[in-house]
């Protein structure tokens, strides 16, 4: 287990870049975390037909999660916008540190908002699976 404050990974909503997030960082920093902004091939791809939520998602598993909690072991706190929400959560799925402590492992996803009030939705939210996800442009 690390003893430095988690790294802030910061996911931007559709249609914007890591850049967005450039007036909140050294305030973060000035606070002691270190900070990852999160970029999506989707965010103005030479192709947009190749543009999809899918590859989004497995290219930030592979090259947020993957490297950063799995190799480097690091805790991280995930702080996503619209968009990134959908990114972010499904690229996390099987990093909570929870699963991966009792797995014996170091690192992980720290505490999500839903568990901090509670670990219930209101009752305004109704909790419906995705079917799919496409980004068009």
């Amino acid at each position: 287990m690390t003893s430095s404050p988690p790294l802030i990974l910061l996911f931007p909503g559709a249609f914007a870049t890591a850049d967005g997030f450039e007036l909140l960082l050294p305030f973060l920093e000035e606070a002691g975390y270190s900070t990852f902004p999160v970029s999506y091939g989707s965010s103005n791809p030479p192709d947009p037909s190749t543009a999809t939520c899918a590859n989004d998602i497995s290219a930030v598993r592979e090259d947020v999660f993957v490297r950063l909690v799995e190799h480097e072991h690091r805790d991280v706190i995930v702080l996503a916008h619209s968009y990134g929400g959908v990114v972010a959560g499904a690229a996390a799925k099987g990093f909570d540190k929870t699963r991966r402590r009792a797995l014996g492992q170091e690192g992980g996803v720290n505490e999500s908002l839903l568990e901090a009030v509670g670990g219930a939705y209101p009752p305004f939210i109704k909790v419906d699976k995705v079917r799919s996800c496409r980004t068009v442009g």
